[in-house]
């Protein structure tokens, strides 16, 4: 203020300077820049071998937009918001998901998700947007969107499968998205779907099965969607007896209306990624009707039990038996237990998840094979 008035004193003003107020002294300044008889010129820092010294920047704008009282004062952002992301089933807390608030002011944060209560300070009063940039998501990393509140939802699978299944791990991801399990249906293909959802067919390949490769596409829809039939070039197509055909399909996730000064709390859901197998077992066979496939972590902290007497044969003496994928980068074993009656035996023991899907049809046939010879 002390250098504008000394401006305004090389000028002139037409009033006594010691009787004008710094709004005052603000807005006459404004007028000479108006008036073209002063001009702002771009700011260059002093050199300080010759012993000059730099006066600090201004904290405020010198020229306030016009109109303002003097008054009146920019609305800080004093304002504050709290996230917890937890499993909806089990309100286990999750972290590492990227989250981005966008506030009243247009102000953008990014933050990602802890295992205690995500906070966000210093942020302008009012409603928050909420939302997850889905750039690179795949299956694996990726939860589904549930609700917001403390109370679970309730809410079912949307992939029901038979057997029992126990998990120890808590879900991880990176990303929340707004993700519809979609049963395949005569007609439909890869592209199609991925119109659907605004998304070329690679990437939902990529988001499905993690692969961009066509050839392994092929491969993917085969083990994991269940795709028997071919089209006229020899490339497999979805039908309505897929088993079991599911392709996920993912739209971008946003939330809307999120108060300042509260904690809320997000529910999510992880997926459930499914893998089929055909197998050769006579269902109706007695040594046989105990029987339980069972598909485990080795460490023990997951499986996913199959009951032989719960299947059904869709051609005699073959079932199909579909798992949920285990945790990633776990590896596994395959157990054939008789039940009471018999020992359990190992089928695959600390097996790569790779392994164990592309053997276990082979073996169970080749076993088969053994105990009727």
């Amino acid at each position: 203020m002390s250098a504008l008035r000394k401006v305004l004193c090389e000028h002139g003003t037409g009033r006594p300077l010691w009787r004008m107020d710094d709004h005052e002294v603000i807005e006459a300044v404004a007028w000479l820049l108006t008036d073209q008889r002063l001009y702002l010129v771009e700011h260059k820092p002093f050199d300080y071998s010759d012993g000059a010294f730099l006066l600090p920047e201004p904290e405020v704008d010198l020229l306030p937009a016009v109109g303002k009282k003097a008054d009146e004062k920019e609305k800080e952002p004093t304002g504050w918001i709290g996230f917890k992301v937890v499993e909806d089933e089990s309100g286990t807390p999750i972290s590492g998901l990227r989250l981005r608030a966008t506030f009243s002011d247009g102000v953008t944060q990014s933050a990602i998700s802890r295992m205690d209560e995500l906070r966000l300070t210093e942020v302008m009063d009012g409603d928050c947007e909420l939302d997850c940039e889905l750039a690179e998501a795949s299956l694996g990393d990726t939860l589904a969107f549930v609700q917001v509140g403390e109370q679970a939802s309730g809410e079912e699978d949307p992939v029901p499968i038979k057997g029992e299944t126990k998990t120890q791990y808590p879900a991880r991801g990176k990303f929340i998205a707004q993700v519809e399990a979609h049963k395949a249906k005569s007609g439909e293909t890869i592209a199609k779907l991925a119109r659907k959802v605004d998304m070329d067919a690679l990437a939902l390949a990529w988001f499905n099965w993690g692969t961009r490769d066509e050839q392994e596409l092929e491969k993917h829809l085969e083990v994991f969607a269940g795709c028997s039939k071919q089209d006229q070039d020899g490339k497999l197509i979805f039908d309505d007896s897929n088993e079991p055909g599911i392709v996920y399909l993912p739209t971008a996730w946003r939330h809307e209306g999120l108060q300042t000064d509260k904690v809320h709390t997000l529910r999510v859901r992880r997926l459930r990624p499914l893998v089929s197998m055909y197998c050769q077992i006579d269902t109706d066979a007695p040594e046989t009707q105990d029987d339980k496939i069972i598909l485990e972590t080795a460490d023990g902290g997951w499986s996913h039990v199959i009951e032989i007497k719960n299947l059904e044969e869709i051609e005699p003496d073959w079932v199909k038996l579909i798992f949920p994928l285990p945790p990633p980068g776990l590896k596994c074993n395959l157990i054939q237990d008789p039940g009471k009656e018999g020992q359990a035996s190992y089928i695959f023991q600390n097996e790569a998840q790779s392994v164990l899907f592309e053997a276990l049809p082979r073996y169970l046939d080749e076993h088969d094979e053994e105990e009727e010879s």
